[in-house]
Parts: C-alpha cells; structure tokens; sequence
C-alpha cells in the first residue's frame, strides 16, 4: 500500500554531534507531503522543516524531520529531472574530477556513486578509464532513463551500509546526496572503509553558508523536506575529518544549465513562475546554457595510505 502523506514528525539531534547546544536557524513551512512531491521537485511550495545550527560541528540538520521509512518509500518515486539536466551535471562533475581531483586517485580501478540516477557521471568514469563502476539509486523510473550500456552497473536500492558488498574503492562520488542521508556519520564511517588506502571520497553539496542562501533565507531551495541536513565547506571538512579522512580540499563548485532550469528553481509564486517560462520560450533564451556559482561546493578528501 502506497503512502500518500509524509509528515515532519521525527525528532533529531545533530547527526554527528548528539544532544548539544544549537541555534535555530530556519522555521518549519508546513504543507502535505505527498508521494508526487518527491517525483516533481522545484513545483511544490518549498515545504521545508525546521533547521537547527549545531554549535559544535556548524551542521545545519533538521528536527523534526521525515523517518528514515517516509524518506525511503519517498525516494522510490524518483525525481524526474529531464535527461539533458542529468546529462549537463555529470559533464560537470566528470570536468571538476578531471581537473582537480583525478591526480589524488591511487589508480582508476574502482568508483562507486551513491545517488547515481539515470548513471550519466558513471558513464564518463569509464570512458576516461575505469575499469570498474556500480552506483546506487533507488528510483525505478530515473534508472529506466540510464544508458544501456550502464544500466547494468547500477543497482536499484537505497545504499545500505550493512548489506552493501563493495570494498576496496578507489573513489566514492555523492553528488547532492549528503543532505539526504538520515545517518550521514554512520554512512562516511563506513565509506571510509569501503576505500582502498589512499583511496578518494568526492562530494559535491549545498552550501548553507553561501550567498544565495544567505539572500534568500528561508525561500533558498537548499530548505527542503528531503533535506535532513546541510553543510558548509568548514562543518563537512570538520566532519570527515573525525571519520579518519585527511587531505581535504574544497572548492566552490560551477554548474552550467539553460536558463529556462535555473528560472525553474527560484523561489517565483505563480502565475509569475509560469509567465516567466514563457517569456523565455518566446526570447528563444529557454535553452541558452548559463554557468553559475549558485552556492554549491565539491570537496574530496583521502583515506590515509598508512594507518
């Protein structure tokens, strides 16, 4: 039986902290939560929780949130971004991997994603030379969008942890998909020794502390009910590094998308929304790729080669 309503009801400490002093950050907006919601990001009403600023770590988490079985049941519904978006940011997360990143890989044997969806950035790992590639994604109707020649490679669950079998990695990718996990201390623990020594985590995420997010406060797409928490380059750095991770560089990150996508996820009411989409179609502008910083950050940090 499929669930049609999710509710805030799950109260949380700081995931990586515990119990602890914290600041109230951002006020729940409340709304109904229902299964389409999760395959339509960007049309609801920016139903978000409640965000807590943890004094210790600088993790901004939510409480109270959706359970661990609401944000599963949820993600199998998918989200159904168009494949040229899909497409678009794994050329740029392959691009930042190629030049910044690549150099740091103890060798190209091995790469696993976690929230691969349609498996487009798997895809260019193996043309630029790895040997092995699987990704976890657990939404049916994004996986069916994944090329033939990778679909394979993909397997259609939620990362678990306690019955994944990969070790041995080389590199490990999550790509806006920290900000979803409900336990993300307990899954960096285990992906640090999911990697070989050496080995490459590479994150790319939400910046709580980016401009966008501080202009737009509240109204930031960043606040969302799939969000269970958010992070800044300081607070995730500070994080990995008490789950044994060194080296660990961040940098803003850059996306290239049309305008018509980026018009799509601003905090615009309609008609005006739709007016806008519009206006655009008719300029010819719709499509027209634009790159911007908006807030986001990758980071990538090494498993010591040495104990």
């Amino acid at each position: 039986m499929t669930k049609n309503n999710f509710k805030f009801e799950t109260h949380r400490h700081c995931p990586h902290c515990g119990p602890g002093e914290k600041v109230t950050r951002i006020a729940a907006r409340n709304g109904k939560i229902t299964p389409a919601q999760f395959a339509s990001r960007g049309e609801h009403k920016r139903i978000h929780p409640s965000y807590h600023l943890c004094c210790q770590c600088r993790c901004l988490f939510a409480s109270p949130s959706l359970s661990l079985e609401d944000l599963k049941a949820g993600y199998h519904f998918g989200y159904e971004a168009s494949p040229e978006v899909g497409m678009l940011a794994a050329e740029a997360y392959k691009e930042f991997f190629v030049e910044e990143v690549q150099d740091e890989t103890p060798d190209r044997q091995s790469l696993m994603e976690i929230g691969c969806g349609a498996g487009w950035f798997l895809q260019s790992m193996k043309e630029v030379g790895f040997e092995r590639v699987v990704g976890f994604d657990p939404s049916e109707s994004t996986v069916t969008q994944a090329p033939e020649s990778i679909r394979g490679s993909i397997i259609r669950e939620n990362f678990n942890p306690t019955s994944a079998t990969q070790s041995n990695l080389s590199v490990i990718c999550l790509f806006q998909v920290a900000e979803h996990l409900f336990d993300p201390q307990s899954v960096f623990t285990d992906l640090w020794k999911r990697l070989k020594p050496g080995g490459i985590l590479y994150i790319v995420s939400h910046n709580h502390e980016a401009m966008s997010a501080r202009l737009l406060g509240p109204h930031s797409p960043i606040y969302d009910f799939q969000h269970c928490q958010l992070y800044s380059p300081g607070s995730l750095s500070k994080i990995l590094r008490t789950c044994g991770f060194e080296s660990i560089h961040t940098k803003s990150f850059e996306n290239a998308y049309p305008l018509n996508y980026w018009w799509h996820l601003l905090p615009i009411a309609y008609p005006w929304k739709g007016l806008g989409e519009s206006l655009l179609e008719l300029s010819g502008l719709a499509n027209r790729r634009v790159p911007i910083q908006a807030g986001n950050f990758a980071l990538w940090a090494k498993k010591p080669l040495y104990p």
